[in-house]
């Protein structure tokens, strides 16, 4: 199985570059961060040595969850066995089944440092939804820029270009203005990463993501990426990043939001701009009226009389649709740092 993003990335940055170009599948599907990076860096971070981070706790979880459910998994077994040999249907498989230990540092291990002597232009980082959860997501803005600063000084590349894709929304569509949600805060994460990180580039995925977390339409994940590339890594001058929140001014009940990488203005595809929430001193956010001007969006509500913050695409699943005039979709933001 190969990665359809990848491949494609490949093909389009290939007959852009007019010579062969070699893709590296190195990917494991339903992993968190702490499995690509070194125990020793683990180590080393702000985030909690738990079993996240601590490749013998998260051993001793892996082997009790596996224990408990192995009697399921011996009679489904059984029953699969019995039902190729009957031609009848296989029966489901028992829920929570672990799988291979995919623990802290596994997948570097096994994955990276094999390697590592091998010379790359750069990577195509596309992870995060097994960290995205509300309490768990948090940590992602310490680990993901200390793994690629690790990844640089394992490939011997210190300008190693590193392309983030973001990861899209999904599971239930937002209802609550005030949603915690983890999503939106690995999706911060990612962004702060890519505006701290030389060398770095972020897609933005907002338009594609599905209540599934496989969304189906690849093809402009890849040429994103395959733009960003050519700009990062290959020193091609052309416009690759979403626009970004730069600041917001405040007009009376109203508020201004200003942009970054909006020249020739901003759009809404749809009638009516949405994924905006407007909140007052009091931090209760509701969903607010928006509309664009320039490069720029105001944003309001007949319920917040003063506002205070500002946030966009700010839920799992949200309703957003601002898009530069290029087509390039506006990465989740917020205006405050509040705990939710």
């Amino acid at each position: 199985m190969f990665s359809a993003i990848a491949w494609w990335f490949g093909s389009k940055l290939q007959k852009e570059l007019g010579v062969p170009v070699g893709i590296i599948n190195d990917s494991y599907g339903g992993t968190q961060i702490q499995s690509w990076m070194r125990l020793e860096i683990l180590k080393q971070g702000p985030w909690p040595q738990d079993k996240s981070t601590d490749i013998m706790l998260s051993k001793a979880d892996y082997d009790q969850r596996k224990a408990k459910l192995q009697p399921a998994m011996d009679k489904y077994l059984a029953e699969k066995a019995r039902a190729i040999k009957d031609k009848s249907p296989a029966p489901d498989m028992p829920a929570g089944w672990p799988g291979d230990f995919r623990g802290p540092s596994v997948l570097w291990n096994g994955m990276v440092a094999p390697l590592q002597k091998l010379t790359i232009r750069g990577v195509l980082w596309y992870q995060g939804e097994s960290n995205a959860y509300v309490g768990v997501a948090d940590t992602y803005k310490w680990l993901l820029p200390a793994m690629i600063a690790d990844w640089r000084v394992g490939f011997a590349k210190p300008e190693l270009p590193f392309i983030i894709y973001q990861i899209s929304p999904n599971r239930k569509p937002q209802t609550d203005p005030n949603e915690n949600t983890g999503i939106a805060v690995l999706q911060e994460a990612q962004l702060k990463t890519s505006l701290a990180t030389p060398h770095t580039a972020l897609v933005v995925t907002m338009d594609l993501g599905e209540t599934n977390v496989h969304y189906l339409n690849k093809e402009p994940a890849s040429e994103r990426g395959m733009k960003a590339a050519l700009g990062i890594a290959y020193g091609r001058q052309l416009e690759f990043t979403s626009p970004i929140y730069r600041r917001l001014q405040f007009e009376g009940d109203q508020a201004v939001v200003h942009f970054v990488h909006a020249a020739g203005g901003l759009a809404a595809k749809g009638n009516l701009l949405s994924g905006f929430v407007i909140a007052g001193e009091e931090h209760k956010f509701v969903f607010a009226d928006a509309r664009i001007e320039g490069e720029t969006v105001i944003v309001s509500s007949p319920q917040v009389s003063k506002p205070v913050a500002v946030r966009y695409g700010w839920a799992d699943f949200p309703k957003a649709n601002l898009f530069s005039k290029e087509g390039l979709p506006v990465s989740p933001f917020r205006t405050d740092d509040w705990q939710k």
